[in-house]
């Protein structure tokens, strides 16, 4: 995931679905472009961003060409609750790009001290701008 290997940019593509992973024409491709410090609106954004590329491509139908993929094909694997566990042996500051990705309620953060697990959930202060209270 772009977010979990710190990457402020993350690729769309519009591809058409073909019989091997990541293999079809590709109708469009956008990327997104992150501030760095997204949690929850990360989603939110991604989802724009497939709206809008699919809102594109049904303007542009019939008449968009697409163009052949090249390279290897790249795919993540699914998420899991475990990969949402933080290391209690390093900072924050690097393990924040986990703390981007996680979702508070499906997968939240978590740790273990001393055999007992702590779920951690983490929001943005949305009460000032400047954030150094």
């Amino acid at each position: 995931m772009a977010g979990l290997e710190g990457s402020n940019e993350i690729v769309f593509s519009l591809f058409r679905a073909d019989t091997h992973v990541d293999s079809g024409d590709i109708y469009l491709q956008k990327t997104l472009f992150l501030d760095g410090v997204e949690f929850y609106e990360l989603c939110d954004k991604q989802a724009k961003m497939c709206q809008d590329m699919c809102l594109e491509f049904l303007a542009s139908y019939p008449h968009i060409i697409p163009k052949k993929q090249q390279g290897k094909e790249g795919f993540y694997p699914k998420r899991t609750p475990k990969d949402s566990e933080l290391d209690i042996t390093k900072s924050l500051q690097s393990q924040f790009n986990l703390l981007r990705i996680v979702s508070n309620e499906e997968f939240p953060a978590f740790f273990y001290k001393d055999g007992k697990k702590f779920i951690l959930k983490i929001y943005p202060d949305t009460s000032s701008a400047g954030g150094g209270g």
